[in-house]
């Protein structure tokens, strides 16, 4: 069950921010404790009344784990005396399509996505501009880099924890037709994305192993992009460049640090455009790629435009390949916009934002 002596400390912030607001600050400890009592007897109210629906990628993990994730799940469940369903995806876009259905009914409804970024990309798709319906992860897909922007990966694979999480509102960016939780990314960045999903079909290699192949396979052919901008203040510019990527959230690629200033809260859209180099300069700044520095060095400061704006349009005659949330898509127009608080998702109980 639920305990208070695991989580009180978890509502410390919370009882900070309410002394900082009060006139009294002096409290004796067994007060405190009252305090912390009912911040989590709320939180526990809350979870208790709304539907918790588990959606399992049905691709994600062997049968075997997620069997074991499946019995996980209903234990937890009956044991805080949640409202739950477990639903396993039947293909791509199925989890979109089951969990939009039921958040536009309206009813307070919390779904746990049980996958990888490409799961987190329906879920928030699917609560979308609905203020019933929040969203959280649980991360047994490959590359799990979405969650990075808020914990770890053991943060969101306990399951008591995100039951009892707190929801935060997030913004997701709009690509012509559909949301972009996390990055979306052209050029290079999108050819390694394709090299590792064929690597991944292997079942040799995964994980981040699987990325760094990627990447190797993707240096032999570097090729370049000819891209045309015309941002929101009607400015325009047409780049020769090696990859371009706009982000929401910092982490893409099992853990590259590429946007280090994004923020999933400012309403703004962070935008990097690095232009060709050789792959010996290439190999020499990946580190400080991955550990989002790139921008501090001689190179990033001289060469790669970095920007956040709130709405522009990459166009050329020929169809642009990108890359959204792990998807690649194809379109000769691409919109980008940012939709401000427009997703409601949900930290463990154990994670401070602050």
């Amino acid at each position: 069950m639920f305990s208070r002596q695991v989580f009180g400390f978890v509502y410390l912030r919370e009882l900070h921010t309410i002394l900082r607001n009060s006139k009294t600050q002096s409290l004796s400890a067994i007060e405190i404790f009252d305090i912390i009592g009912i911040i989590i007897d709320i939180r526990k109210d809350i979870a208790q009344k709304m539907k918790h629906i588990f959606i399992i990628n049905s691709v994600s993990k062997s049968k075997r784990k997620r069997k074991k994730l499946f019995n996980h799940i209903i234990d937890v469940c009956n044991n805080e005396k949640i409202d739950y369903d477990i639903y396993f995806t039947q293909g791509s876009g199925d989890a979109y399509r089951y969990a939009r259905e039921i958040a536009l009914t309206g009813q307070p409804v919390r779904f746990y996505g049980c996958g990888g970024d490409g799961t987190v990309n329906e879920m928030a798709s699917a609560v979308a501009g609905i203020p019933t319906a929040q969203f959280t992860v649980i991360p047994i897909g490959s590359g799990n880099d979405f969650i990075r922007n808020f914990g770890t990966k053991e943060n969101y694979m306990d399951i008591v924890s995100l039951i009892y999480g707190k929801a935060v509102t997030i913004d997701l960016i709009k690509i012509n037709d559909r949301y972009c939780a996390n990055i979306m990314n052209i050029g290079f960045d999108r050819r390694v994305v394709s090299a590792t999903n064929r690597v991944k079909k292997t079942k040799i290699i995964s994980g981040q192993a699987a990325y760094y192949t990627g990447v190797i396979l993707s240096l032999v052919f570097m090729k370049k992009e000819f891209l045309h901008f015309t941002f929101e203040d009607g400015s325009q510019s047409t780049n020769r460049l090696l990859l371009t990527l706009f982000a929401n959230g910092c982490y893409y690629g099992s853990g590259f640090k590429a946007c280090a200033e994004a923020n999933l809260f400012d309403g703004m859209l962070d935008m990097m455009v690095v232009p060709p180099v050789g792959r010996l300069k290439f190999i020499s700044l990946l580190g400080q790629y991955r550990k989002g520095s790139i921008m501090s060095t001689e190179f990033g400061k001289d060469n790669i435009l970095y920007k956040k704006c709130r709405e522009l349009t990459v166009s050329r005659a020929t169809p642009i390949r990108y890359c959204l949330d792990g998807e690649i898509l194809s379109a000769n127009e691409i919109h980008i916009s940012m939709e401000p608080a427009a997703a409601h998702f949900v930290v463990p109980a154990d994670v401070s934002l602050e």
